[in-house]
């Protein structure tokens, strides 16, 4: 069974589309404030993780650490 993640390139994809979207993001003046005290590099990795975790059809350990920081 091929999963959202192959179909879509695979890890290289998702951590290509994570750092374009943290870097647009952290440009944008009214967004760059909210995350003034967060360490970016384990936001990114984190981000990685979980999208990682979805896409390939998995969700036990994206959706336990979910419920455990919201």
């Amino acid at each position: 069974m091929t999963t959202l993640l192959d179909q879509i390139g695979g890890e290289a994809a998702v951590d290509a589309a994570v750092d374009i979207f943290y870097k647009k993001m952290m440009a944008d003046d009214v967004v760059t404030p909210f995350f003034k005290n967060t360490d970016m590099d384990s936001q990114t990795r984190k981000q990685k993780l979980f999208l990682t975790t979805v896409l390939n059809g998995t969700s036990k350990g994206a959706l336990s650490y979910m419920r455990r920081v919201h």
